[in-house]
């Protein structure tokens, strides 16, 4: 199984960056790899997107 990093400067907010990120992450995952994102700030406290956890 192929492993994967994805990284954003900021996941908890909306924007573009964050949105192709969160769908490569799902894209990789129905692929059968194991992604992982890193999100090096998180101004708020909750995500906008729902993240599949497979």
């Amino acid at each position: 199984m192929k492993s994967i990093a994805l990284t954003v400067g900021d996941l908890s907010i909306t924007g573009g960056a964050e949105r192709v990120v969160v769908n490569l992450a799902h894209a990789f995952l129905e692929l059968g790899c194991n992604v992982e994102i890193i999100s090096f700030f998180q101004k708020n406290k909750d995500f906008p997107y729902q993240i599949n956890q497979k």
